[in-house]
């Protein structure tokens, strides 16, 4: 008990510095002059003039789906004006209000096109999130415009795709590198390099893969891989938009069992869950500490209420598992009634409002499912399975278990369900993104394959 409250002091310190660095790198961001920003993202409209907020690059499938309605919401962050101050800006985030339908796409083609910049009277806050993207996303808007950042998006994922695949051969070999790019192809790479808001998490992932690769030895000793995860929690919370933020514990995680096959196969199985519960709350701690972190500062040194508005949120559109809509004209309910209501036993809902959906975890997770396997990945995962069986028969191999290998995959695999079970609402709502979780559960599968057909044996 001693060590963990040691762990857990030192976790606290490295939140918080974390904090202070991430507020101090978002003042910079904000301190850059807007003109040339602002005339770079104007530069770009003709983009969102032809995709709109949402685009399909290829199939009439989700993972082809380009979140423009996100990406659009970070250029408008981008592009605001600094009105009270940088500290303000980095804390408030604050962003035009959208107009006509809630379009991004057309609130920014609008809002340029009237020159809209020079109406500060009706903004949004967005301080719930951190929106630390904006240090790279406001300087490289500084010097070029959204096509040319999307392209340079693609040359980097590939570059670091390639050193990962490079190091993975080294260290695991052949069909680990296959099990890494299943892993990608899940998350799907076009993608990610057309969409800035899918990107943050990915390029969190694939530091943390490369990370394990180069400093495994140094990272599982005296506990520091307790440190690696809060990190990689931390940068999740720093730089995601709330899109697939548990790809970047799941992956590595499965990854660091595999390359620490020792500390996990052949011990005790209590000792197996000490680690992988070490791991999960080091991430989750990182992860809710640092979002923690950009409410307290936003409600102490703003005049908004990030604590308020994120519980509110998190509630109404993040958590809750009905869906609920005003009827009537007269309908008005604050968020304490919604708040009640929601955890009311007898669900007693404000006087003009209406349940018009009750989503259940089984809808959820079919909707993510489907979204990801109704497409040709399906195949290209159930051919990489069958060739595994195929090589372990024809070679005759005989399949080595123990309970530890079952459990810790199956475990690995199960981790996109209990984020879709948490956070129900969003998962619902946003398969179209959120379905990228269950890139855990193939590289998860593919690992537990991989290892069921090895000739060296645990026991």
């Amino acid at each position: 008990m001693k060590k963990f409250f040691f762990h857990l002091r030192n976790m606290t310190l490295i939140v918080a510095a974390a904090a202070f660095l991430g507020l101090l790198l978002l003042m910079v961001a904000y301190s850059l002059p807007n003109e040339k920003i602002y005339n770079n993202v104007k530069a770009s409209l003709h983009i969102y003039e032809i995709e709109h907020d949402h685009y399909i690059w290829g199939l009439d499938k989700f993972p082809t789906y380009v979140d423009n309605f996100t990406n659009i919401v970070m250029l408008m962050e981008a592009i605001y004006p600094v009105k009270n101050g940088v500290l303000d800006s980095a804390l408030v985030n604050r962003m035009w209000s959208l107009e006509e339908g809630n379009s991004p796409a057309h609130s920014l083609i609008n809002g340029i096109n009237s020159n809209r910049e020079a109406d500060l009277n009706k903004d949004k806050k967005y301080g719930r999130y951190w929106h630390g993207y904006l240090i790279f996303l406001k300087p490289l808007l500084y010097k070029t415009t959204v096509g040319s950042i999307r392209l340079l998006n693609s040359y980097i994922q590939l570059f670091l795709i390639a050193i990962a695949a490079v190091l993975l051969y080294k260290k695991l070999g052949m069909f680990y590198v296959f099990a890494f790019i299943l892993t990608v192809a899940a998350i799907n790479p076009v993608t990610t390099a057309l969409c800035f808001q899918n990107s943050t998490v990915f390029y969190v992932l694939l530091f943390a893969v490369i990370a394990l690769l180069l400093k495994n030895e140094f990272i599982k000793e005296n506990a520091r891989y307790i440190y690696f995860f809060l990190i990689v929690g931390i940068c999740t919370s720093y730089f995601d938009f709330l899109t697939y933020p548990f790809v970047s514990l799941g992956v590595p995680l499965c990854l660091f069992v595999v390359l620490n096959k020792e500390k996990f196969f052949i011990v005790p199985i209590k000792e197996v869950f000490k680690k992988l519960f070490g791991c999960l709350f080091a991430w989750c701690f990182g992860y809710a500490g640092m979002w923690a972190s950009k409410w307290i500062l936003a409600t102490t040194l703003t005049d908004y209420n990030a604590l308020a508005d994120t519980f509110y949120n998190a509630i109404e559109s993040k958590l809750s598992a009905v869906e609920v809509i005003a009827i009537s004209p007269d309908a008005n309910a604050s968020a304490w009634d919604y708040i009640k209501f929601l955890f009311s036993p007898q669900h007693n809902l404000p006087q003009g409002y209406a349940i018009t959906q009750e989503i259940t975890a089984a809808e959820v997770f079919y909707k993510n499912i489907h979204a990801l396997f109704d497409t040709p990945f399906a195949i290209i995962f159930a051919l990489f399975i069958l060739f595994m069986i195929f090589r372990m028969i024809k070679n005759k191999f005989k399949p080595h278990m123990n309970l530890n290998i079952l459990i810790i995959f199956a475990f690995i695999a199960a981790l996109p369900f209990v984020w879709y079970f948490i956070v129900i609402k969003h998962s619902e709502i946003h398969f179209f993104f959120v379905h990228r979780e269950l890139a855990i559960s193939v590289f998860a599968i593919a690992c537990f394959f991989i290892e069921l057909g090895l000739k060296k044996t645990f026991s």
